[in-house]
Protein backbone atom coordinates (compact mmCIF):
# COMPACT_ATOMS: atom_id res chain seq x y z
CA UNK A 1 0.00 0.00 0.00
CA UNK A 2 2.72 2.14 1.20
CA UNK A 3 4.27 1.89 -2.75
CA UNK A 4 1.12 2.91 -4.51
CA UNK A 5 1.08 6.02 -2.03
CA UNK A 6 4.35 6.95 -2.89
CA UNK A 7 4.00 6.27 -6.44
CA UNK A 8 1.15 8.65 -6.55
CA UNK A 9 3.43 11.91 -5.20
CA UNK A 10 4.23 12.83 -8.53
CA UNK A 11 0.38 13.23 -9.59
CA UNK A 12 0.07 14.86 -6.01
CA UNK A 13 2.17 17.61 -6.74
CA UNK A 14 1.55 17.76 -10.26
CA UNK A 15 -2.29 18.80 -9.72
CA UNK A 16 -0.50 21.04 -6.83
CA UNK A 17 1.35 22.69 -8.97
CA UNK A 18 -0.81 23.18 -12.01
CA UNK A 19 -3.58 24.61 -9.47
CA UNK A 20 -1.25 26.84 -7.84
CA UNK A 21 -0.74 28.39 -11.03
CA UNK A 22 -3.87 28.62 -12.52
CA UNK A 23 -4.51 30.65 -9.13
CA UNK A 24 -1.59 32.66 -9.56
CA UNK A 25 -2.46 33.51 -13.24
CA UNK A 26 -6.21 33.90 -12.14
CA UNK A 27 -4.68 36.70 -9.21
CA UNK A 28 -2.68 38.11 -11.95
CA UNK A 29 -5.52 38.79 -14.56
CA UNK A 30 -7.29 40.08 -11.63
CA UNK A 31 -5.11 42.41 -11.28
CA UNK A 32 -5.96 42.58 -7.70
CA UNK A 33 -2.64 40.94 -6.20
CA UNK A 34 0.82 41.46 -6.77
CA UNK A 35 2.09 38.34 -8.59
CA UNK A 36 5.87 38.15 -8.77
CA UNK A 37 9.28 36.01 -8.56
CA UNK A 38 9.26 37.11 -4.98
CA UNK A 39 6.48 35.36 -3.99
CA UNK A 40 8.66 31.83 -5.28
CA UNK A 41 10.33 31.03 -1.88
CA UNK A 42 6.68 30.88 -0.49
CA UNK A 43 4.98 28.88 -2.88
CA UNK A 44 8.31 26.85 -2.40
CA UNK A 45 7.20 26.31 1.12
CA UNK A 46 3.44 26.02 0.71
CA UNK A 47 4.54 22.76 -1.40
CA UNK A 48 6.93 21.24 1.06
CA UNK A 49 4.17 21.73 3.51
CA UNK A 50 1.77 20.24 1.23
CA UNK A 51 4.43 16.99 0.93
CA UNK A 52 4.61 16.56 4.31
CA UNK A 53 0.98 16.62 4.28
CA UNK A 54 0.47 14.20 2.23
CA UNK A 55 3.25 11.43 4.06
CA UNK A 56 0.95 12.25 7.19
CA UNK A 57 -2.02 12.02 5.79
CA UNK A 58 -0.93 8.24 4.76
CA UNK A 59 0.37 7.50 8.45
CA UNK A 60 -3.08 8.66 9.75
CA UNK A 61 -5.65 7.41 7.36
CA UNK A 62 -4.01 4.42 5.50
CA UNK A 63 -1.45 2.60 6.81
CA UNK A 64 -4.12 0.80 8.95
CA UNK A 65 -5.75 0.24 6.09
CA UNK A 66 -6.00 -3.70 4.61
CA UNK A 67 -3.80 -4.35 1.46
CA UNK A 68 -7.02 -5.54 -0.62
CA UNK A 69 -9.00 -2.32 0.06
CA UNK A 70 -7.20 -0.19 -2.83
CA UNK A 71 -10.63 1.06 -3.70
CA UNK A 72 -10.61 2.73 -0.06
CA UNK A 73 -7.20 4.11 -0.40
CA UNK A 74 -7.93 5.53 -3.97
CA UNK A 75 -10.86 6.88 -2.82
CA UNK A 76 -8.98 8.45 0.14
CA UNK A 77 -6.42 10.00 -2.41
CA UNK A 78 -8.37 11.82 -4.58
CA UNK A 79 -10.66 13.09 -1.70
CA UNK A 80 -7.19 14.86 -0.43
CA UNK A 81 -6.28 15.79 -4.13
CA UNK A 82 -9.68 17.94 -3.98
CA UNK A 83 -8.94 19.09 -0.86
CA UNK A 84 -5.73 20.58 -1.17
CA UNK A 85 -6.93 22.30 -4.75
CA UNK A 86 -10.01 23.53 -2.79
CA UNK A 87 -7.56 25.10 -0.22
CA UNK A 88 -5.60 26.42 -3.36
CA UNK A 89 -8.88 28.33 -4.83
CA UNK A 90 -9.95 29.58 -1.06
CA UNK A 91 -6.29 30.82 -0.61
CA UNK A 92 -6.20 32.71 -4.01
CA UNK A 93 -10.00 34.12 -3.29
CA UNK A 94 -8.56 35.69 0.00
CA UNK A 95 -5.38 36.98 -1.18
CA UNK A 96 -7.42 38.83 -3.80
CA UNK A 97 -9.72 40.10 -2.13
CA UNK A 98 -7.91 41.28 0.92
CA UNK A 99 -4.94 42.26 -0.92
CA UNK A 100 -5.40 45.98 -1.79
CA UNK A 101 -4.64 46.90 -5.58
CA UNK A 102 -1.23 48.31 -5.88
Amino acid sequence: MKKWWETRRLVFNVYIILSGLLCLITMRLLNRASVNFFMAPFLLFYLLLLNIGYTLFYILFCKRVEQDDINLIKRKFNGLVIGVILVDILLAYLIVTTIPHH
